[in-house]
């Protein structure tokens, strides 16, 4: 079944699962301002409504208060924009404009988790508590979610220790830590780790890895890669890793298919 009727170039809004039912959804806070303040918008207007989960919506605007804005919801599908490839990074905290970047970049990039790490030599702590720092920092991943077509919100837990994650990285992973000093180019890596596995990519702080935590990394099972011949900032060398990742692995460079089907709402 095709579009319930409206077009799919509309403004798109991120509302979580729990505001969306029964044919209606609320757009809440700082959304519902930017709808009516900023963009104008009346009731009647069509909108796309994300849930973050992997389902759209299309609708239109029914009612609009200052903070909520009501939407009927007319039709819905699962897009397939997701990256076949499941690809984690872990990355080891930046500072703040930097480490946006990356959150906002690998969203874009179809990163399945983004996984904050405090190392050694990360100059950056996160001076709020752990549900704050996940706030603000899944701000930013829902912009680039509705910017770049995702119907998904990557994985942004809150910051753990390095030795923590050592301990909790998925075993269904391959793994990879990018270590410029004695690392092995990331192709030769990739041609080693079978293609239906999930790659987890960690990437140290400004200052990069200690070499007991490159030593440590790898008696988990990391190998470690290098990415060339040039220096690259922590902030390239994690989105660089996570482009050649999804070229190789995933769906970069490749032709998008059909639209989902929508199913018209009941």
């Amino acid at each position: 079944m095709g579009s319930p009727g409206i077009s799919q170039h509309l403004r798109r809004f991120y509302v979580p699962p729990h505001d969306i039912g029964q044919g209606r959804a609320v757009l809440r806070g700082q959304d519902a301002r930017h709808c009516g303040a900023i963009l104008r918008m009346k009731p009647g207007d069509a909108v796309m409504l994300l849930d973050g989960e992997g389902a759209e919506y299309q609708g239109r605007i029914q009612e609009m208060m200052r903070d909520e804005v009501h939407v009927r919801i007319l039709g819905s599908c699962r897009p397939d924009t997701d990256s076949p490839a499941r690809l984690i990074l872990a990355q080891a905290l930046l500072r703040s404009e930097k480490m946006k970047w990356v959150v906002q970049k690998a969203t874009e990039l179809g990163a399945a988790s983004v996984l904050p790490l405090l190392t050694a030599r990360c100059v950056a702590r996160p001076t709020e508590g752990g549900a704050a720092w996940v706030e603000r920092y899944r701000r930013i991943a829902v912009e680039a979610m509705k910017q770049c077509g995702r119907a998904t919100l990557p994985e942004l837990p809150p910051p753990v220790e390095f030795g923590r994650f050592l301990e909790t990285v998925p075993p269904d992973t391959d793994r990879i830590l990018l270590w410029e000093e004695q690392g092995r180019p990331l192709n030769e890596i990739l041609r080693e780790i079978p293609p239906e596995r999930g790659i987890v990519v960690a990437v140290g702080p400004e200052g990069g890895f200690q070499s007991d935590e490159a030593d440590l990394a790898r008696a988990k099972g990391f190998h470690w890669a290098d990415l060339g011949a040039r220096v690259l900032r922590a902030e390239t060398a994690a989105l660089v890793a996570l482009a050649v990742l999804q070229y190789e692995r995933g769906d970069l460079g490749r032709r998008s298919g059909p639209g989902c089907p929508w199913k018209e709402a009941s």
